[in-house]
């Protein structure tokens, strides 16, 4: 696993309401950062675009962590874990990370991954896990430790699901929750893989008030898997 050094051990807060975005390709290669990803990790668009995304993973974080999120991936599943990762300088920033493949045709083409600000809690037990797995503890997979927001296979309806997930996690309602302008947000789920009769779901995302999210979360169904929530 990749070692990033050297470390400072100082910690740079992600802001408030703020979402980091990027988006890779099968092979973890970065083919998307928006400019808030950068601003807190600190490497510039054309340091992270075409570079493995491991390029700000931090040693601290136990390769374990990263074989459950590969492992759930491959799945057609999405990932959510609370993440420790390096800026450009050495120090360090938190997140709240979701994770989840972009699919067309069928086939997964890449991944998108969109971090926010974590709790102080859940960030004292990911510590508490991470300390744990460094003396060869294993991953619980049952009662937590990580939690998936859910299976879907449609690429199309999964991105609306995610999409719509985060804003309620997020507590914001609308399509500002996540700083995404319509055309970014068409751009990142949509490009490549965008069919005709999706454009009206599309249409529900795009409408910032509460009826039409709740509206696109009903027309989503019920295909969707449900599994263990972070410990509290």
């Amino acid at each position: 696993m990749r070692k990033n050094f050297p470390v400072t051990g100082r910690e740079v807060p992600v802001p408030d309401h703020v979402r980091l975005v990027s988006r890779t390709d099968t092979k973890g290669v970065v083919t998307f950062a928006n400019d808030h990803f950068l601003e807190v990790c600190g490497f510039s668009r054309e340091e992270l675009v075409g570079a493995s995304h491991n390029i700000v993973r931090h040693p601290d974080m136990p390769p374990a962590a990263f074989e459950d999120m590969w492992q759930t991936l491959q799945k057609g599943a999405q990932w959510r874990g609370v993440v420790k990762n390096r800026c450009k300088n050495g120090d360090h920033y938190w997140v709240d990370a979701h994770v989840v493949p972009v699919r067309k045709d069928g086939a997964t083409i890449g991944y998108m991954s969109v971090r926010t600000k974590p709790s102080r809690a859940a960030v004292e037990r990911a510590e508490a896990l991470y300390a744990e797995l460094a003396q060869g503890a294993s991953l619980p997979r049952q009662a937590g430790g990580w939690r998936r927001l859910a299976s879907i296979k449609s690429g199309v309806v999964l991105g609306i699901l995610f999409m719509t997930l985060m804003m309620i996690l997020g507590g914001v309602l609308g399509i500002g929750g996540l700083n995404l302008s319509s055309r970014a947000m068409r751009s990142l789920y949509f490009d490549e893989m965008a069919p005709v009769q999706a454009i009206g779901r599309i249409n529900f995302l795009m409408a910032d008030n509460r009826a039409q999210v709740a509206l696109a979360l009903r027309d989503i169904g019920p295909d969707v898997r449900a599994v263990a929530p972070l410990p509290r």
